[in-house]
């Protein structure tokens, strides 16, 4: 019994500040467990030229025995992108959407559950779950997955709170937890007929109805990592991301957005101010500002894809070059590194660590890439833990 509470304390004292990527980034997404998004990748599909990765996770802590509901639709969204250079500050223009609908049936054998995803330019593909073989125009997989975001909880609450860096230490706070994944392959060319195209903006949501006479509600949403918990997160003012969360990808009102636009601009002086040095005098502030606001993951399908490619085109972009690299955002991109590092020194110094540098377990370069669930007894407590303190 003394072993049983002090593992239900070391669990508490791991997970009471977690604000992983966009894991728990709200009130509303944290009372909709199955329609909270937690992250969002994409890359380049590994030794298929031409062929986009996609993988959308949501869950937080997810218990071996859940599974994607019927009543709620996981949203892919991918629009042709260019870099407008030409003004104050770099913009993404963004046009042509195509939406990917992924919908499921959960039938009375778990085993038998279905997904059916369906774009707006005419694709569809239908696979069960765990299976790694679909039908259709695409590759698609869903399932439980051991959860590959990585960072050190307490290093980051740290940073963002209290803007003072501990030393790097290699605590994984996600080690041993699981999300409902889904993991789609798919022709770019067949996404977007017509004349060809590299440089894409994509986005996520989740939505649901109460009814089929009801409106349709979003529960979450999701872009580039950390927006809502790192870069938003509230200090002495209001709470925005339930608001946030609710603007549909794309498509920010523009009476919120100078809201989040303030809001984005006191984090990073916040986080500037960490190393006592000023890299990012005002009107700097606002150019990042607005490529944050444009809250989506950009790759360029024309790039090399290497590793941690993550945020390499918005970096770019500001310095008003041309980006070296896909971009977008592997399961293996150590981002918290690279935003910390970008948003305290402007990679101006040494790279700013918190010593976690890898997911829990190994990255395939073979569909669906994200390796299975934690199964033990630690994992199965942990994850409860987390559920019941964070109202899960």
């Amino acid at each position: 019994m003394r072993k049983l509470r002090l593992l239900i304390l070391l669990i508490g004292l791991a997970l009471t500040q977690i604000f992983a990527s966009d894991h728990i980034d709200g009130p509303i997404t944290t009372k909709h467990k199955v329609g909270d998004l937690t992250d969002l990748f994409a890359f380049p599909t590994p030794n298929t030229p031409g062929s986009l990765t996609l993988i959308l996770n949501a869950y937080p802590f997810a218990p071996p025995t859940t599974h994607f509901p019927e009543r709620v639709d996981y949203n892919f969204f991918i629009r042709r992108a260019n870099v407008n250079n030409s003004g104050p500050q770099p913009v993404f223009e963004t046009s042509d959407e195509v939406q990917i609908v992924c919908r499921f049936k959960t039938p009375q054998e778990s085993a038998r559950h279905i997904i059916t995803c369906k774009s707006t330019s005419g694709l569809q593909a239908t696979s069960r779950v765990n299976e790694t073989v679909s039908t259709g125009d695409f590759k698609v997989f869903f399932g439980l997955r051991s959860d590959p975001f990585f960072f050190n909880a307490k290093w980051a609450v740290r940073a963002s709170t209290k803007g003072t860096l501990l030393p790097p230490q290699n605590s994984n706070s996600m080690a041993s937890l699981n999300v409902l994944s889904i993991v789609i392959d798919v022709d770019v060319n067949k996404l977007f007929p017509g004349a060809p195209h590299s440089l894409f903006a994509i986005a996520g949501s989740t939505t649901t109805q109460d009814d089929a006479n009801a409106p349709v509600r979003q529960l979450d949403r999701i872009g580039r990592p950390e927006i809502t918990n790192a870069s938003m997160i509230v200090s002495n003012g209001t709470e925005l991301r339930d608001l946030y969360n609710q603007e549909r990808p794309f498509n920010v009102s523009p009476e919120h957005a100078q809201l989040y636009r303030a809001r984005l601009k006191e984090k990073i002086a916040f986080y500037d101010r960490i190393d006592g040095k000023v890299e990012w005098p005002e009107a700097d502030q606002d150019a990042l500002a607005a490529i944050l606001l444009d809250d989506f993951l950009i790759i360029d399908m024309a790039k090399p894809s290497g590793s941690d490619n993550f945020f390499e085109i918005e970096k770019a972009a500001l310095q008003r070059k041309e980006h070296a690299t896909c971009g977008g955002r592997k399961p293996t991109d150590d981002i918290m590194d690279t935003l910390l590092t970008f948003y305290i020194n402007r990679d101006l110094e040494t790279n700013v660590r918190d010593g976690v540098d890898k997911p829990d377990k190994p990255i395939s370069d073979q569909f669906p890439y994200l390796a299975p669930p934690s199964t033990g007894l630690w994992a199965r407590t942990k994850a409860a833990f987390a559920r019941w303190y964070f109202g899960q």
